[in-house]
């Protein structure tokens, strides 16, 4: 009973192995896509500032209307709204 009970656990754990991914392929994949996602926001976020600078230099109703809306699509990205 010892022996078959020995052999069933020896033998399940050979049967089965765990798939190995190297840590360099991932961890770079996974760095570059952040990189790529704080890089597009940090221009985004030049993109706000530009909208309420003109927002608090120019009072013409055009220009704030834009702003305006540029400001929510702002609110919206960055989830402040």
């Amino acid at each position: 009973m010892r022996y078959l009970l020995l052999a069933f656990l020896i033998g399940c754990g050979h049967g089965t192995q765990m798939a190995v991914i190297p840590p360099n392929d991932s961890n770079t994949m996974c760095c570059n896509r952040l990189d790529a996602a704080s890089d597009a926001l940090k221009k985004f976020e030049r993109y706000c500032v530009a909208a309420s600078y003109l927002g608090s230099r120019y009072a013409d109703s055009r220009v704030q209307g834009a702003v305006k809306e540029a400001l929510s699509i702002c609110k919206y990205v960055f989830g402040t709204k």
